[in-house]
């Protein structure tokens, strides 16, 4: 089962009401995750998959400019890998772009913000690149 970026968002938003509850009874912090689906493929092929989807080279993601092609490539390709690779740590897909987990943090951050305040451009982007991902999963 694929999820919505909003049921996504939902779930999230009660995993984190949760954390708050559990912590205020036992006193400690607590980080809980979810993965709704077995993660299937592999983050290399998957990033293969949006470049190709979005008419870019897997070496793209790697690109260092700040030209908004690539910066929305980027935060395409870091959104549908932690999306679909939940397990992966924020180092683990700084790696596949050549950046560490503060600026894929940041990547995130700026993807969710797209969402938020409805970025035509950026969702466009997404929305190709995540019906490729899913045909892609479903073969």
């Amino acid at each position: 089962m694929i999820l919505t970026v909003e049921e996504s968002n939902i779930i999230y938003g009660v995993l984190r009401e949760a954390e708050q509850k559990i912590a205020e009874h036992i006193g400690k912090c607590v980080k809980l995750r979810f993965n709704i689906a077995k993660e299937r493929g592999n983050p290399r092929d998957l990033l293969r998959v949006v470049a190709g989807a979005l008419g870019y080279d897997n070496e793209d993601f790697r690109n260092k400019s700040r030209r908004p092609e690539y910066v929305m490539l980027r935060r395409v390709g870091a959104y549908l890998l932690r999306y679909n690779f939940p397990s992966l740590s924020l180092k683990s897909i700084g790696d596949f772009f050549g950046q560490d987990h503060t600026t894929i943090n940041n990547t995130l951050a700026a993807a969710k913000n797209a969402f938020q305040t409805d970025d035509q451009e950026f969702i466009g982007l997404f929305s190709t690149a995540q019906q490729a991902v899913s045909d892609w999963l479903n073969q």
